[in-house]
């Protein structure tokens, strides 16, 4: 069922990293809905986003994943953020066939993100050879500073 209509996507960019020799690290893109959603998250709500102030300032922090599977049903996992790199999150959260895109939202609300609800990575499934925490955690682009900037600097250019 669709409760609150469709909307279409007016615009897609993706990170070149991701599109040309698909590095994971890079797995997000950004979609702006067309005119007809302008207001949806009015309706449905909103959450923002977080960057932690260094790179493992997430360590430890109880987080959920949660998205749709390829059958359409919606999952929820929660776990820890068991540590950050650079340009990635690693955690140990179990993640069904076609969550890639999901948010990895941070359990404790946030005063700064309306209603306290932040994400702060991307799950992003890779099909690399199983080395160091990639052979025993999931793992997602974290957002730093330089990438929410980049996010909000193309969907500002799109209209969004």
């Amino acid at each position: 069922t669709d409760p609150f209509g469709t909307c279409s996507v007016a615009t897609v960019w993706a990170p070149p990293q991701w599109t040309g020799p698909g590095n994971y690290t890079h797995g997000f893109a950004v979609m702006n809905l067309g005119a007809e959603c302008a207001t949806i998250g009015d309706t449905t709500g909103w959450f923002g986003t977080a960057v932690a102030s260094a790179v493992n300032g997430l360590d430890g922090e109880q987080a959920r994943l949660q998205g749709y599977e390829t059958d359409g049903t919606q999952w929820q996992m929660t776990g820890r953020i068991a540590r950050g790199q650079r340009n990635v999150l690693f955690f140990k959260m179990d993640a069904a066939v076609g969550q890639d895109g999901s948010p990895v939202v941070l359990s404790r609300r946030i005063p700064r993100c309306p209603p306290g609800t932040c994400a702060v990575a991307v799950y992003s499934e890779h099909f690399l050879p199983a080395q160091g925490l990639y052979a025993t955690h999931n793992s997602g682009p974290r957002f730093t500073r330089s990438r929410i900037g980049q996010i909000f600097a193309i969907a500002d250019q799109n209209g969004g």
